[in-house]
């Protein structure tokens, strides 16, 4: 990040203004509208998705510290949210097999299940409330957005995987 200059910095156009207040708003509704929809579906928050989603991606129980590094959430928040997902059987800890002081956690059937579900809600939500108002060349530049912005890895458009 580079730091301020003693120079006060230009206003922003009333573009730039308006660039930053949509990004802001589109996401607080869509954030928003899942929230809504994940509780009322499962009594899960979105937090517990994002978790649930990155725990599916992996064939083997993984290492909350693995976990805590990949979601954003910070690592009370995840140990809070994984302490209450065992307790409504999404998900177990256990010991870690190659690491005594690590504690690991895998999904529960019940987890895969509630994941599998939230996900396709969350993407009816998605396409709903945002994509479906887009056209592909606009979706097209929005990606490449989040791309140059470093919000998605370099080359994502690239692979053949998602998120």
């Amino acid at each position: 990040m580079t730091q301020p200059t003693t120079e006060p910095e230009p206003e922003p156009s009333l573009v730039e203004q308006w660039a930053w207040y949509g990004l802001i708003r589109a996401r607080e509704k869509l954030t928003l509208e899942l929230e809504r929809e994940l509780q009322r579906a499962h009594g899960l928050p979105l937090s517990w998705l994002e978790i649930l989603m990155h725990l599916a991606k992996q064939p083997a129980p993984r290492k909350i510290t693995d976990v805590v590094s990949t979601v954003l959430l910070s690592q009370s928040q995840t140990s809070r949210a994984l302490d209450q997902m065992v307790g409504r059987g999404l998900v177990t800890r256990a010991s870690s097999t190659d690491d005594a002081r690590a504690r690991t956690v895998a999904l529960t059937d019940a987890g895969r299940r509630v994941c599998v579900e939230g996900m396709a809600l969350q993407w009816h939500v998605v396409r709903e409330q945002m994509l479906d108002r887009l056209s592909p060349a606009q979706v097209q530049i929005l990606a490449q957005i989040w791309q140059e912005l470093d919000a998605v890895p370099a080359n994502a458009l690239d692979h053949k995987t998602g998120p």
